[in-house]
């Protein structure tokens, strides 16, 4: 052979020794841990009280693909701003409720294998057919993190939204004398300052919701109450939206580490709670979200920790 034709096999030799080695090194990891590299997202389930799917999400692009109740605009500006995106997280339950007399008699989060024996009538493409005097919903909580003005301020974004339902065997009677809290909070320890809020909310058929802010603490959290169900025949809630935006109170850089966490709590009955926010221990850590004055109510949280100040 002369000189080209030898280069030429030495070239073949090196990249099919190249193949083997990325073939060995591929072969050490399985297709499942291979596609985890990969995966942008991913779902966790639990069903310690009650059953739940938990979706974390960490590129923006897939969370806008996967959670279109948003809106247009909130997915255009993620879109257009993908690299201020921090973190987003969706819970996903299943509620039972039970009327006694044209009221919520009852209230619960279902369990796994109550949800198992109807795995066929739970999707989110159709209502849930429940007997008379009982009801099923979907239900989504929603949290995503935005960097801010600046990259150590944040703007946390709360959502919640109610699937359809249908009863059989007659009418719905709500209960109309029920609210339900919206709580935003954040760790900092005092470091970490709201500068700005909001929150809106819209029933099915599209009435607006009307709130009160019964908690609000610059450096700690807002709850936002609202009506859950109007009047005995009114519209039922759609969706509650929240959005605080925190900036630090200092220039420096100190990397320091927090957490906010959304936390919607649903009540039914006529005694309306008490919402409160505990200081968060350790220091620099979001306190807990109590409930007292009523054993009629249930909540769930979403804690997005990790969070530099």
């Amino acid at each position: 052979m002369n000189r080209g034709e030898k280069r030429f096999v030495r070239l073949v030799w090196a990249f099919l020794l190249i193949g083997v080695v990325i073939w060995c090194s591929m072969g050490l990891y399985s297709s499942a841990e291979v596609e985890a590299f990969e995966k942008k997202s991913y779902t966790i389930t639990t069903s310690d009280s009650h059953y739940s799917e938990t979706t974390y999400y960490y590129n923006a692009q897939e969370f806008v693909e996967q959670n279109s109740e948003i809106g247009t605009i909130a997915s255009n500006f993620i879109d257009e701003n993908e690299e201020l995106f921090v973190a987003g997280i969706r819970e996903h339950v299943m509620v039972e409720e039970k009327y006694l007399d044209g009221v919520v008699a009852e209230s619960r989060l279902l369990t796994r294998e109550e949800i198992n024996e109807e795995k066929d009538c739970l999707k989110a493409s159709a209502p849930v057919l429940g007997a008379d005097r009982m009801s099923r919903y979907e239900l989504d909580i929603l949290i995503y993190i935005m960097h801010g003005s600046t990259m150590h301020g944040y703007n946390v974004f709360g959502q919640a939204t109610w699937g359809t339902q249908v009863i059989l065997g007659g009418e719905e009677l709500p209960d109309a004398g029920a609210d339900d809290f919206m709580i935003i909070n954040w760790g900092g320890d005092g470091e970490l300052k709201a500068i700005d809020r909001s929150f809106s909310g819209k029933y099915w058929g599209g009435a607006e919701v009307e709130y009160s802010l019964n908690i609000q603490n610059a450096y700690q959290g807002y709850s936002w109450q609202f009506r859950e169900k109007v009047g005995a025949f009114g519209p039922c809630l759609y969706s509650a939206n929240a959005m605080v935006e925190l900036a630090k109170t200092y220039s420096e850089e100190k990397d320091k580490e927090t957490n906010v966490q959304l936390t919607y709590v649903h009540t039914y009955g006529s005694i309306t709670p008490t919402i409160g926010i505990s200081a968060g221990y350790p220091s620099g850590v979001a306190g807990s979200v109590s409930v007292s004055s009523t054993d009629k109510a249930w909540q769930i949280m979403v804690d997005v920790p990790g969070l530099t100040y």
